[in-house]
């Protein structure tokens, strides 16, 4: 019951980790497209 129950926690806290860095990396991509966006409308 109690080995189940922390095999479950870790799991959640896995798959929240997981979610979060893919939300990050997903916001570098777009940092880094609005960058070369702008550095292309100054410097064409």
């Amino acid at each position: 019951m109690l080995r189940s129950e922390l095999a479950q926690n870790a799991r959640k806290k896995a798959l929240e980790k997981f979610s979060i860095e893919q939300q990050t990396s997903n916001y570098i991509d777009i940092y880094h497209q609005i960058l070369q966006a702008k550095t292309f409308e100054y410097y064409p």
